[in-house]
């Protein structure tokens, strides 16, 4: 089984337009709430990895994260609420690693994730080394 990255963005602002709560960006709360998780759970720390990232360039729908893995399907999830959005990320995380190709149902996706659907990209293709 491949591991999954999940991208947040650690700059993003609170929804509220809020830029920190106690010195700590909205992303980096959400990066670290979702941490605390994948650190608790055997079945998450070796499929997911996550990634915090500077910018995804979607600052005015912050905040956003996204799943990535080779050969899958990129998901990018936009309004996420940093306090809110943890159980429906982890809920997300494992139906993708699940998914043939990260191909997750508009139907099975949390929903708080159904309407934070940013994008859906097409798998990257996966290099083979050529035959000599």
């Amino acid at each position: 089984m491949s591991q999954s990255t999940l991208f947040v963005c650690a700059l993003c602002r609170f929804p509220s337009g809020e830029k920190e709560r106690d010195g700590v960006r909205g992303g980096q709360h959400l990066l670290d709430q979702l941490q605390a998780v994948v650190d608790t759970r055997a079945d998450l720390i070796q499929t997911i990895e996550l990634k915090p990232v500077k910018c995804i360039a979607a600052c005015d729908r912050a905040c956003v994260a996204a799943f990535s893995t080779a050969g899958k399907q990129t998901y990018i999830f936009r309004d996420l609420s940093p306090t809110d959005s943890v159980d429906d990320l982890i809920r997300f995380a494992e139906q993708y690693r699940d998914a043939e190709h990260g191909r997750v149902p508009h139907s099975e996706r949390p929903e708080g994730l159904k309407r934070s659907t940013l994008a859906i990209l097409p798998p990257i293709p996966i290099a083979t080394p050529a035959l000599k």
